[in-house]
C-alpha cells in the first residue's frame, strides 16, 4: 500500500478510499474540493501500485494497514472516512474495529453483504478476464470499461497498476467482497451517510442500504435514482464532493 497526500497537515484528517479496479488518481478531484481545510490520505490500496507490485489479502488486511498508518503518522481522529465501492467495505472495517475516532463516515455503493455463489464466482471470473484483457490492451474491453466503469482521463493510471496485478491478487479481492461483513449491532459514534443507485450493478449495494436503514436508524440513506456503481463520485467528482461537504458540514 502506498500513501498519497494532499492538503495541510494540520487541518482535521479526511481518508478516501478507492474500489477495485480504481486508480487512487481518480479521488484527486474530490479531494481538491477539500485540501483547503482538511489533510486530505489517498491509499493506493494493495494490488492498485504503480511503483511497486502489492499483494491483497484481504479488505480487513487492507483496513489494519490504513489504521496504522494513520495511528502512527496522523493519530486517532478522523473528521471524514469515505469509501467507494470494495473501499466502502474497508472504511466500514475500519469503523467497526473502532481503533480510530471517525466523527463522520460515507459509504458509496459499499457491499456489506454476502454475495452467493454462482454470483460471486460470475464476478470473480469477470474481473480477472477484464485484467488479463487490460494486459494485453484490448481495445474493446479499454472501451466498454471507460464507458461504464472509469473515465477515460483516468485508463493511463488504470493500466499502469493493473500491469502489476496478478490472477491471484484479484481473486482475492472480489472473494474478500464477496464474503459480507455486516454487523446489525454494530455501535459507533460516528455520523453515517449511505449512497447507492438504483440500475442492476447495484444488487449489493442496494441489499446493503436496506440493512443500514433497518439497523441504523440514525443513518442517512440516499439513492441517485438511474445511476451506476459509484457513478456520481466517479464521473461527476464535483457533485459528489459538494454532496459529502453538506453532509459533514451541515446535517
Amino acid at each position: 500500500m502506498i500513501f498519497h497526500e494532499l492538503g495541510r497537515k494540520e487541518k482535521p484528517l479526511m481518508i478516501l478510499i478507492h474500489g477495485c479496479f480504481q486508480p487512487w488518481q481518480s479521488l484527486v478531484p474530490i479531494a481538491k474540493h477539500f485540501e483547503n481545510n482538511y489533510r486530505v490520505l489517498i491509499p493506493a490500496l494493495n494490488g492498485h501500485t504503480s511503483e511497486k507490485k502489492t499483494v491483497f489479502i484481504s479488505i480487513e488486511k487492507e483496513a489494519e494497514e490504513i489504521e496504522n498508518y494513520v495511528l502512527n503518522n496522523c493519530g486517532k481522529q478522523v473528521s471524514a472516512l469515505c469509501g467507494f465501492s470494495m473501499g466502502g467495505a474497508v472504511a466500514y472495517t475500519i469503523l467497526k474495529n473502532n481503533k480510530l475516532k471517525t466523527q463522520n463516515a460515507i459509504l458509496d455503493g459499499a457491499p456489506l453483504v454476502a454475495a452467493g455463489g454462482l454470483l460471486s464466482k460470475i464476478v470473480e471470473n469477470n474481473y480477472v478476464s477484464i485484467a488479463e484483457k487490460s494486459k494485453a490492451r484490448d481495445k474493446k474491453t479499454l472501451k466498454n470499461f471507460s464507458k461504464s466503469f472509469l473515465p477515460e482521463e483516468y485508463i493511463n493510471d488504470y493500466l499502469s497498476f493493473i500491469d502489476n496485478t496478478d490472477e491471484k491478487n484479484v481473486r482475492n479481492m472480489l472473494k474478500s467482497v464477496s464474503e459480507g461483513r455486516f454487523s446489525p449491532d454494530l455501535s459507533i459514534n460516528t455520523k453515517l451517510l449511505y449512497l447507492y443507485g438504483t440500475k442492476p450493478n447495484e444488487y449489493l449495494s442496494k441489499k446493503s442500504a436496506r440493512l443500514i436503514a433497518k439497523h441504523y436508524p440514525n443513518a442517512f440513506v440516499v439513492s441517485f435514482k438511474g445511476d451506476g456503481h459509484c457513478q456520481c463520485a466517479i464521473y461527476d467528482p464535483d457533485d459528489g464532493a459538494s454532496l459529502a461537504k453538506d453532509f459533514i458540514e451541515n446535517r
